[in-house]
């Protein structure tokens, strides 16, 4: 569950709040004048969210690669631009495991 907590609450009991994220599996949303501004979370969590992060810029890269070359392809017709096609997305997606956005966030 995601406990909310002031930034002054956070300051004042961070120890708490540190044994309750790495013993208890919680999370705390830290907010400041009711504002969301960070959050704490478990080493586990942190290293799979910078990972799942990693693998979307390595997605959006390909993607917006492969945009850019259909789009180059449509105003200069008569150029030879190599376009991959969907081969290139079917490995990625096997690659990083891409799936729907329900089962992502179930594994959250």
């Amino acid at each position: 569950m995601i406990r909310e907590a002031p930034a002054m609450t956070v300051r004042q009991n961070l120890g708490e709040l540190l044994n309750e994220v790495q013993y208890r599996n919680g999370r705390v949303l830290i907010s400041t004048a009711g504002k969301p501004v960070a959050a704490l979370v478990g080493v586990a969590l942190y290293e799979r969210i910078r990972e799942l992060d990693e693998e979307l810029r390595a997605v959006r890269v390909v993607l917006g690669t492969n945009v850019i070359l259909s789009l180059q392809t449509l105003l200069q017709s008569d150029a030879e631009v190599p376009v991959s096609g969907d081969g290139d997305l079917l490995a990625l997606a096997s690659r990083y495991r891409i799936e729907s956005p329900a089962v992502f966030a179930r594994r959250l």
